[in-house]
């Protein structure tokens, strides 16, 4: 049986242009990837106490990086994606194979108290992607157990 596997990419960016390489990583590499079959979610953190990224996507299999488009994905990358792979530090890359899982729970629905503007920005946030804003919210997430509680999101997640 395949297993699932995950791709751990880890980078640091100048912070003269961290601004440009979040704007480039959800914009363009992130998505681009996402087209391409086997991939199945991305997560992406900051480190809390510093400048270091990791992204984290999700694959059906290991298979997922031997295919055709993401063999073209790796093989013929933008302008703008050799910029950034170029310039950042402390570049990292591996792959793991899953061993075992004791339980998956898929989130349905973020529920937030306080007065944060933006529902469609926190949805996002829920279905993986990234969100940079400096509010603090609070709130629940579906299935019960699972809670926000005062959470600053700029400092959670890049």
């Amino acid at each position: 049986m395949d297993k699932k596997a995950v791709l751990f990419s880890e980078m640091t960016p100048d912070q003269a242009w961290e601004a440009e390489f979040n704007a480039w990583y959800d914009e363009e590499h992130i998505p681009i990837r996402m087209k391409a079959p086997g991939f199945t979610g991305a997560q992406r953190y900051r480190r809390v106490d510093g400048p270091d990224y990791l992204a984290i996507y999700d694959m059906t299999t290991a298979g997922a990086l031997a295919t055709p488009e993401y063999q073209t994905i790796k093989g013929q990358p933008s302008e703008r994606t050799s910029r950034m792979l170029r310039d950042v530090q402390g570049f990292t890359r591996y792959i793991g194979e899953e061993i075992d899982c004791v339980a998956r729970a898929r989130v349905r629905r973020l529920v937030c108290a306080g007065s944060h503007p933006y529902p469609a920005q926190m949805q996002r946030l829920v279905d993986g992607a990234a969100l940079q804003d400096s509010r603090r919210v609070t709130g629940t997430m579906e299935p019960p157990g699972l809670a926000l509680s005062g959470i600053d999101l700029r400092s959670g997640l890049a």
